[in-house]
Order: structure tokens, then sequence, then C-alpha cells
């Protein structure tokens, strides 16, 4: 209910507010403050999304419904952010992202069920063929360049002046990678052989997630994922100290996320008790609340 009342309070900020803010100043700090308490709502969801998956009976009808609902949802998301039914330039798929578009949340945490789905199923088996062991540098060193990829569109990119493609883009993503390297040798040294074949294979499930995030513009991007994984590893034993480790990653992405701290104590007083059975009608407010605030814009004429 937290992470659906901001979610409500933020959508007001960006759907309504934000077009009011375009025909007077003063509409500037309310838009702000919507926004701000808005950041507390995609880490909730995120750390439900972990928690759905570890107690689901079947994580195919869960994957089933946020596909569903996802679709549903993105006229209505597209009508009240952007004014427009449809805002899917296809001409930049082949570019390696939907550049010019933007998914609704559902896809986000569609990718990252998926990726939990693919890190479980690695992490749980017990043998691998030999052949296997191959693989574990290789992952290390895409895992190593990735993360300057996601550094280049992050918060921290003018200050590490990271250019995508440029010369030093590519020599820091070289470094980066052979830094990755050189941290799985040294944490994999006492491992089991198949120990670091399976956490190398779960590593490429969440590499696999992000790009895709990234590729189809899902909501809070590769970023978003990531939150979803970092929770994931934490959830069973560092609850708390997961979801807070999720927040203090969206803050990279942009600094106004800090604020999604403010949930850490919400995340602390959680019994582990499921609440309220409720759960078509929270999948059911997401698009219904877009064509809410939607309408409010065309009863104030400020679509």
């Amino acid at each position: 209910m937290a992470a659906l009342i901001t979610m409500f309070i933020d959508h007001v900020g960006a759907v309504v507010l934000s077009r009011l803010e375009d025909r007077s100043a003063a509409y500037h700090t309310p838009y702000l403050i919507s926004r701000y308490i808005g950041r507390l709502a995609f880490p909730i969801f995120c750390f439900l999304l972990v928690e759905g998956f570890l107690h689901t009976r079947s994580v195919a009808k869960y994957a089933r419904n946020l596909l569903i609902f996802g679709l549903i949802s993105e006229i209505p998301f597209n009508l009240a952010l952007y004014g427009k039914w449809i805002q899917l330039d296809i001409r930049y798929f082949l570019h390696g992202s939907l550049k010019g578009t933007h998914q609704n949340v559902f896809f986000t945490l569609l990718i990252g069920l998926v990726m939990m789905a693919g890190m479980k199923l690695a992490l749980e088996k017990e043998e691998w063929r030999p052949g296997n062991r191959f693989l574990v540098l290789p992952i290390a060193f895409l895992m190593g360049a990735a993360a300057i990829y996601m550094l280049s569109a992050s918060a921290l990119a003018p200050v590490l002046s990271l250019t995508r493609y440029t010369f030093r883009f590519i020599m820091m993503a070289v470094l980066a990678g052979v830094g990755g390297v050189i941290l799985a040798l040294i944490l994999g040294k006492n491992a089991d052989v198949n120990r670091r074949i399976s956490v190398a294979y779960a590593a490429l499930a969440v590499l696999i997630a992000c790009v895709a995030a990234t590729w189809f513009a899902v909501d809070y991007g590769g970023f978003g994922v990531l939150v979803i994984a970092v929770m994931y590893v934490f959830q069973i034993r560092m609850r708390v100290a997961g979801f807070a480790a999720g927040c203090l990653l969206l803050t990279v992405m942009n600094p106004m996320e800090c604020a999604a701290m403010l949930a850490v104590p919400l995340v602390a007083l959680y019994n582990g008790q499921r609440g309220w059975k409720l759960k078509y009608f929270f999948y059911l407010f997401y698009p219904l609340h877009f064509i809410f605030l939607y309408l409010v814009c065309i009863v104030l004429k400020i679509t």
C-alpha cells in the first residue's frame, strides 16, 4: 500500500503537475515534492517482486500476469506521460536500444523476474560439465566492462568524463574488464569449480537482463533490474541491507533517488507475512490510475 500511494503521488507530479508547471512556475515546488515522495515506490515494488518470486507457486504464471498487465498498461502509460497512444520508434531497435521510447514498469519487473529464475537455476545446479569452467573469466570480463557502460548512463558519468564509445570509454571498459577477471580469480581461489561456474552463469543472467532492459528502454532501465538482482542476492540473510544497497544503486543512477532510502524503515519493520489478498487490485490499479490522471488532464485542458 505504501508503494501504491507513493507511486500515485509520483505520477500526479509526472502527469498533471509537470504539465501545469509548463504554464506556471508556481507548480514547480509541488512537482518536485511529488517526485521525491514517489522515489519510495520503485524499490518497494522491487522488494515485493523478490518476495513474490521466493514464495510463488508458479513463476510462469507470475511472469504471465506481469506480461499481460504490462501490455494492458502500455497505452494508458503512453497517453498519461506522453499524450500519445504509441510512442515507439522502431528505427532505433537495430541501433541497440529503443531510443525515443519508454516502456512501463511491468516490463522492468518481468525482466527482473526472468533474471531471478535464471540466477536461481544457475546457483542451484551442483555439477557442471568441466568445459564450462573456461567461460568463468570471459563472463567476469564482460561484467567489468558492463559496469562502465552502466556508469556512463548514471549521474557519475560527467564526474568520470564517461562519454560512450570514446577512446577513454573503451579504455576504461577494458580496464574494468581486467579488474573483473582479477576479482574473480581472487574470490574464486578457494571455491569449488562448480560453484565458480554457478556464480558466473548467475552473473551472466544479470548481464543479459541489464542488456534487455536497456535495449527495450523499460522504466529504470538496466539499473532497475540490477536493483532487483542485488535485493535477490541479499534477501534471505540480509534483507534490509540488500534493500538499502538497492536504493544506493538507484542514487548512483540519479541523485534524486536518494529519497528512496526513506523506505528502509518500512522494510525493516516487515514481518515476512503476506498482507491483504488483493493481488489483482494491485495489478489493475496501475493502468487505471494512468487513465484517471489522463482524464484529469483532459478536464484541465492540459493534454
